[in-house]
């Protein structure tokens, strides 16, 4: 529960990225704290923390900051497409982990990183509600789904004001806190198949199964 919460939008698809340049507009006021809601893993998991805590840990202090939110549900990002002429994966940012997990292009790419790295680390419940767009804006640095991009060159496609741009997932981690901050939007992340014959692989090691 998100205590300080006034508004919720839900900007819709109505023209081509009209939705998204009003989520943007609503997103860049100076005088409410706005956040995008995607799947909400991440932003229930530091209010509930938040209500539950004392301490003034950075996710509790995040939570009770928040007077908005937008639902970015109605603007169709969630759809997975394979272009048959170049090979690239279209991965939409509100699609969830569970859906990349079992899609027949995903588990085919890269030797099956993909669909392996959104599967592994977390339950079935979480993987049908996070998102491949939350999983980049957040990048836990033990998501295997974020190595898997990085191993298969992923770019990312970002919306902001000044129109959509693209770039690659190696330069888009070190600064997405200021890229989305501009404000941007997580619109689409785009896989192609790797050159040559290379085959990739994923591992963890771990103390425990849980770690």
């Amino acid at each position: 529960m998100l205590l300080n919460l006034r508004e919720y939008h839900r900007p819709a698809r109505e023209a081509p990225q009209r939705g998204l340049a009003r989520a943007i507009e609503l997103l860049a006021r100076p005088d409410i704290r706005t956040v995008p809601l995607a799947g909400g893993d991440t932003l229930l998991a530091a209010a509930h923390f938040a209500s539950r805590t004392n301490f003034s840990a950075s996710p509790a202090d995040t939570a009770s900051t928040i007077e908005a939110v937008v639902d970015l549900q109605g603007l169709g990002l969630d759809a997975i497409q394979l272009e048959e002429t170049t090979g690239t994966l279209r991965i939409g940012a509100m699609v969830t982990r569970a859906a990349l997990a079992n899609h027949l292009a995903a588990r085919d790419l890269c030797s099956g990183i993909l669909a392996e790295g959104a599967r592994s680390g977390i339950g079935s419940v979480q993987r049908n509600r996070a998102t491949v767009g939350g999983a980049l804006a957040v990048a836990a640095a033990n998501d295997l789904l974020v190595a898997a991009l990085l191993a298969c060159d992923a770019r990312v496609v970002l919306f902001g004001r000044a129109g959509e741009h693209e770039r690659s997932l190696r330069a888009f981690l070190p600064r997405r806190a200021e890229l989305l901050a501009a404000p941007a939007l997580i619109t689409e992340v785009r896989v192609g198949r790797p050159a040559g014959s290379a085959g990739a692989a994923l591992a963890r090691v771990a103390r425990t199964p849980a770690d």
